[in-house]
């Protein structure tokens, strides 16, 4: 439980690739954003993450868009 903020910073194992997992989260309802694109240089080192808002999102919501980008993301695996 975040003590505050609006994101959680979430780091898949080596060889996860979020930017690969993003349209079919989109096409399910889930948005997320690539960690990749936080940083600056050495992106490919970065596909393993992603920043996710919980900030003005209903709990129930919150609930189901995580199971809804767990299984695209047991989908990928």
């Amino acid at each position: 439980v975040p003590d505050g903020g609006m994101f959680l910073w979430v780091e898949g194992p080596p060889g996860f690739d979020a930017d690969a997992l993003l349209e079919e989260a989109l096409r399910r309802g889930v948005a997320f954003l690539p960690g990749s694109v936080c940083y600056a240089e050495d992106v490919a080192d970065h596909r393993n993450t992603m920043r996710l808002s919980f900030a003005n999102v209903p709990r129930e919501d919150i609930d189901r868009g995580v199971a809804l980008l767990g299984s695209v993301c047991a989908g990928a695996a």
